[in-house]
C-alpha cells in the first residue's frame, strides 16, 4: 500500500514543509497546532487559506523532521476533533453561562 504524506523534508535546509488542506482543516486549527509547536520548532504559516496553507517547521534542537511533521499533523487532527466537539456544544455551554449570570444579578 502507498504512503500518503503531506510533507516534504528539506535535510540540507533542515526544515519540514507541510500541506494542509483549508477545507479540513481551516485556519484557527493550523494555527492552534501551529502554536503548539512553538517550542519544538519555529514555525512560518503561508499559502491561501482558501486553497492551501502551507506551514514550515525548522526544528530548535536536533530532531528527526519526519517525526516533528507527524507530531504536527497529530496536532492538527487534536485541535479539529477540539473545534468541532466544541461546536457541537456552544448552544448548551452558551445557555449555561446565561443560566449561571442569571443567578447571579442583584436586585433591590
Amino acid at each position: 500500500m502507498p504512503t500518503i504524506d503531506n510533507f516534504e523534508t528539506d535535510e540540507k535546509n533542515n526544515l519540514v514543509l507541510i500541506s494542509v488542506n483549508p477545507q479540513i482543516y481551516p485556519l484557527p486549527v493550523v494555527f492552534s497546532a501551529s502554536y503548539m509547536m512553538l517550542d519544538q520548532a519555529f514555525v512560518v504559516v503561508d499559502g491561501n487559506p482558501e486553497t492551501e496553507i502551507v506551514v514550515s517547521l525548522r526544528p530548535k534542537a536536533d530532531q528527526n523532521l519526519e517525526q516533528l511533521a507527524q507530531t504536527f499533523n497529530s496536532q492538527l487532527l487534536n485541535y479539529a476533533v477540539n473545534a468541532n466537539e466544541s461546536s457541537k456544544t456552544a448552544l448548551l455551554r452558551d445557555q449555561l453561562i446565561k443560566q449561571a449570570f442569571a443567578g447571579h444579578t442583584k436586585t433591590d
